[in-house]
């Protein structure tokens, strides 16, 4: 996926790299605007720790959206977000669900700001 991105030449930088709770090597402190994030919190792909590192790369100000089941909202609700909500890291600005996200399953569109 990464190559054929490349190939398109529209992206100014390319990362591969995992996403946890350390800071991804290459990306500096508010350097997107958003990041949008759909079905990637599910089982053990990617689990609420990522969201402080989420925090720091994207600037104040700007998006972080999420589009997980309903199933798996657990995942992302955790309290590593908790914290942050708390903390006034990210503010929740939307959440809305819909139907027939997966195989029938419903799920949620939810949209933080970064603060």
């Amino acid at each position: 996926m990464l190559r054929q991105a490349e190939e398109r030449g529209v992206y100014k930088k390319l990362v591969c790299a995992e996403i946890g709770a350390e800071p991804i090597p290459g990306i500096g402190k508010d350097e997107y605007d958003a990041i949008i994030c759909c079905g990637g919190f599910v089982g053990d792909h990617i689990t609420d720790i990522c969201l402080p590192e989420w925090t720091r790369i994207v600037k104040k100000g700007g998006i972080i959206r999420v589009v997980v089941s309903a199933r798996w909202l657990h995942v992302l609700e955790g309290e590593t977000l908790k914290y942050l909500l708390q903390c006034k890291k990210l503010e929740q600005v939307e959440k809305y669900p819909f139907q027939n996200f997966l195989d029938g399953e419903s799920g949620y569109v939810i949209t933080y700001e970064v603060l």
